[in-house]
């Protein structure tokens, strides 16, 4: 067999190994009436957590028409959040937190254009509120895991995680516990996940 062959087959083998090496999960996830709930976080944790390393640029939540988007910004333990202000008029902000996890940040007003960051050191499901606007609100959901997904409007999710036991667990702003149950990860899944 010439090198060239061998090569091959080395090269065909490992991506092989490396496409098995995670699994595609997906599903939706519905309340108890079988009706979508968007802006869902579905997270996996196991008993050997992988570590986590937050994202070297800044996630970003900005500010159009007095509401937050996303709505819903899910990120890992060490993230600094960029909260922009992209108002056309002049309008003012006042982004803050009073959840105790979140150190009740306040970063003071900012006008259009203008911009001010927070890090979310701890694991946290943070609210996010405006001084000026109390119609405002969205959330920063703060993981220690890696694999997660947020759901779209439909109620849709989609992950990868590498086979292994799991807890799956999940987070939605209208429930006051998060729903969690055991799962087994071997292969390609789909999983529909209904809230009490």
């Amino acid at each position: 067999m010439n090198g060239k062959v061998l090569m091959g087959m080395t090269c065909f083998l490992v991506t092989l190994a490396f496409a098995g090496s995670a699994a595609d999960l997906k599903g939706r996830v519905l309340d108890k009436d079988g009706m979508p709930l968007a802006d869902a976080v579905v997270y996996l944790t196991s008993k050997n957590p992988t570590p986590v390393t937050p994202p070297s640029k800044p996630a970003v939540m900005d500010q159009v028409e007095m509401t937050f988007i996303p709505h819903v910004l899910p990120v890992v333990v060490g993230t600094t959040v960029e909260f922009l202000n992209s108002e056309k008029a002049v309008i003012r902000h006042n982004v803050f937190s009073p959840t105790p996890c979140a150190d009740r940040f306040n970063l003071g007003y900012f006008l259009p254009g203008q911009k001010a960051s927070f890090t979310f050191k701890k694991p946290c499901r943070a609210m996010i509120l405006c001084a000026t606007h109390q119609e405002m609100k969205a959330w920063v959901v703060v993981l220690e895991t890696p694999y997660f997904a947020k759901t779209d409007g439909q109620g849709v999710y989609s992950l990868s995680v590498p086979p292994g036991e799991y807890t799956l667990s999940v987070w939605h702003e209208t429930r006051k516990t998060e729903h969690a149950q055991a799962l087994k990860v071997s292969a390609n899944q789909t999983l529909d996940i209904r809230l009490p």
